[in-house]
């Protein structure tokens, strides 16, 4: 199969580009920087739509978030459509159910709070208008995802848990996606045309200590997993920093897409292992 990314330098997308190209099949990346114009999707059967605006500045505006999220990816869709792609592949985002839920179940209702994510389920909605028997449209709604050279939360707990003897204990439940499970449901969903709306995940959930616990024994450090410091951070509990780190949010087992692609474990652990390789290269 022909596959398309779009998202030139975006960190799913290049993985994704090597996951198919491993397995025999053309995929290359093309930039929507300046629009749609200079993509050619003639030949193509599957398009990754992996373009987005993300919600980093406050500053910016909803017109900003629906010009990208909506607006660029109608048009990439519409495109690829009148080219003869069958399948169009979209990132939309767990905060499409805003941000007072902590467990979501089948019968969660999306109820977006942000710019970003209100402009990701316009997309979605706009995005299954043009779904038909020639157009398959498949929309995932991923939790964080994590892997080798990630940007975002891990990289951010990650060196908090390189720098601390100490981490708080906190019985909290979170769906994660390692970026090689990601890749393979992609896989599985081109292969199989599928069509609809995924909630991935990896096939189990984790605490955020069990996570910074397994980083620092695959990073060779040594941690204290603090039961005095996970009070500390029950007091503190409705802070907006400390719900994002240490509350729960998680696809319930009623509609999560769970992958066992790779095991969590093994995925922290090939992580960290490639994080240390690429330090060393650099250093050399």
């Amino acid at each position: 199969m022909k596959v398309t990314v779009t998202g030139k330098t975006s960190y799913i997308g290049i993985n994704i580009k090597s996951f198919f190209e491993e397995r025999g099949h053309i995929c290359e990346t093309v930039s929507l920087r300046e629009g749609t114009e200079s993509a050619d999707f003639s030949k193509t059967d599957i398009v990754v739509h992996c373009v987005g605006a993300v919600h980093k500045n406050v500053e910016d505006s909803e017109e900003y978030f629906e010009r990208i999220n909506v607006s660029l990816t109608v048009e990439t869709a519409k495109k690829a459509k009148a080219s003869g792609v069958k399948q169009f592949i979209f990132f939309s985002s767990m905060s499409v159910y805003g941000g007072k839920v902590s467990m979501i179940s089948a019968d969660t209702a999306p109820d977006p709070v942000t710019p970003y994510g209100k402009s990701k389920l316009l997309a979605e909605k706009e995005l299954f208008k043009l779904s038909d028997d020639d157009f398959t449209v498949a929309v995932l709604r991923p939790p964080m995802v994590y892997g080798k050279g990630c940007p975002g939360n891990y990289s951010a707990l990650r060196k908090i848990v390189i720098k601390s003897p100490i981490f708080p204990k906190v019985s909290n439940k979170k769906s994660l996606l390692y970026i090689k499970n990601l890749c393979f449901f992609i896989f599985y969903l081109a292969e199989n045309r599928k069509g609809g709306i995924f909630l991935p995940m990896d096939g189990e959930y984790i605490s955020t200590d069990f996570l910074a616990k397994n980083i620092a024994e695959a990073s060779g450090k040594k941690i204290k997993v603090s039961k005095l410091a996970g009070f500390f951070i029950k007091i503190f509990k409705n802070a907006e920093i400390i719900r994002k780190a240490f509350g729960s949010l998680y696809y319930d087992e009623s509609c999560a897409d769970k992958i066992d692609f790779i095991d969590v474990r093994r995925a922290i652990l090939e992580t960290e292992s490639t994080e240390s390789e690429e330090k060393t290269g650099e250093a050399n």
